[in-house]
């Protein structure tokens, strides 16, 4: 989560004002920024107002991407040229959002108060959080309404344009700071990489390989979760557990930001698997292939039972028969299970990040638990409604 602080937690949970700003930037740096409701070009002095629109965010590869709506009173925003402020590609749009706390006296009209030698007296009554760094990727005008969509820094790692090796024995840290600083454009190269004793095993990948799944395959040895946080630097952290201390205790009673839950038994839409056929492509002969099933008849997954319902997976890291029997086995306790979901709205906290611990305790529905925030929608205009929170699967078995 990001750092906030406890006046900004109690003021989610009362009546208060939210508050919102973007910044643009260039090459990295900030050239225009909307201030009390005004972003203007300082190039055309054009204004825009009225932000809306949300940010999404998930643990895919990509996890925050934006779709944003300004007001552009002057119909002439459109970018038609790399120079414009709000070009595709070289354009980032920085989103703040935030809120005036639950106490603080309604602004005053006129100017500041000032203080001794007549210098404006500042008050903090304000609190504001980034939500996101996004790459413009596309902008379209329905006059008056100009839409941009764009996705984090993630986005700028596409295909490897030749074979990329990493050497067996390389430290996991040192392999991951080299491949982001080699294909990440350094105005947007800003490094969160904590150290690691953990090393790499030779690791080759093609051609036009994606190469932000390979930066999380290097991620992955040194046990990290690998994504780029609200300002834009490409952050490894542990991967949460639900063993974590929670960021955020919701719960029910006076002054709770939770509504309440939704939970669901089930496969969530997506397959259910009973088994598991691994394929070890790495030998000189052959393809090995490895098998196994669900065999406990106390399990929701028995294969005798259920039928079998196969997962195919691969690697080419598999040689030996032995191999791809472990492997299959392995993967076999990984993906059994009935997902079992829940949902947790709440109102808006736009600290949260992707994998932050929450303890939800509901007593209707016999919840009182750790769970991981998955993902969730950050609607950036108040009227826009709550902030639902969908929890990683716990899994029956």
């Amino acid at each position: 989560m990001w750092p906030v602080s406890d006046h900004y937690l109690a003021t989610l949970a009362r009546s208060h004002m939210r508050l919102s700003y973007i910044e643009v930037l260039k090459d990295g740096v900030v050239v225009a920024t909307e201030n009390a409701g005004v972003v203007v070009d300082p190039a055309t002095d054009l204004p825009v107002s009225s932000i809306g629109g949300s940010v999404s965010v998930d643990r895919s590869t990509v996890r925050r991407a934006m779709q944003l709506q300004l007001l552009d009173v002057s119909g002439l925003l459109l970018p038609n040229d790399v120079s414009d402020l709000l070009a595709p590609f070289t354009t980032e749009i920085r989103i703040w959002v935030g809120l005036r706390y639950w106490d603080a006296p309604l602004p005053a009209l006129g100017p500041p108060p000032t203080g001794t030698g007549g210098s404006p007296t500042l008050q903090v009554e304000t609190e504001y959080v980034p939500i996101g760094t996004f790459v413009v990727t596309d902008v379209s005008n329905h006059y008056p309404q100009l839409s941009l969509q764009g996705s984090d820094r993630m986005w700028v790692l596409a295909g490897f344009p030749s074979i990329y090796q990493i050497a067996a024995g390389t430290n996991a840290g040192d392999a991951l700071v080299t491949l982001l600083g080699t294909f990440v454009p350094g105005s947007r190269l800003a490094l969160n990489i904590p150290d690691t004793e953990h090393t790499t095993p030779t690791l080759s990948f093609d051609v036009n390989t994606s190469i932000a799944d390979a930066a999380h395959t290097v991620a992955q040895v040194a046990g990290w979760q690998l994504y780029c946080d609200p300002m834009g630097t490409f952050t490894a952290t542990d991967e949460p557990s639900t063993d974590d201390d929670p960021v955020l205790v919701l719960a029910p009673g006076a002054f709770s930001v939770m509504y309440r839950p939704d939970h669901a038994v089930g496969t969530s839409g997506g397959e259910l698997y009973t088994a598991v056929v691994f394929t070890g492509e790495g030998g000189t002969t052959a393809p090995v292939r490895g098998y196994a099933e669900d065999t406990d008849p106390n399990s929701l997954t028995y294969a005798a039972r259920v039928g079998v319902r196969p997962y195919f997976e691969s690697s080419p890291l598999v040689t030996t028969q032995a191999q791809a029997d472990l492997a299959a086995r392995t993967t076999l306790r990984r993906i059994l299970g009935v997902s079992d979901t829940i949902a947790v709205p709440i109102v808006p906290n736009f600290a949260l990040e992707s994998g932050d611990i929450l303890h939800v305790t509901d007593p209707q529905q016999n919840i009182d638990l750790n769970l991981v925030a998955d993902s969730f929608n950050l609607p950036i205009r108040a009227a826009d409604g709550m902030q639902t929170i969908n929890c990683r699967s716990r899994v029956v078995r």
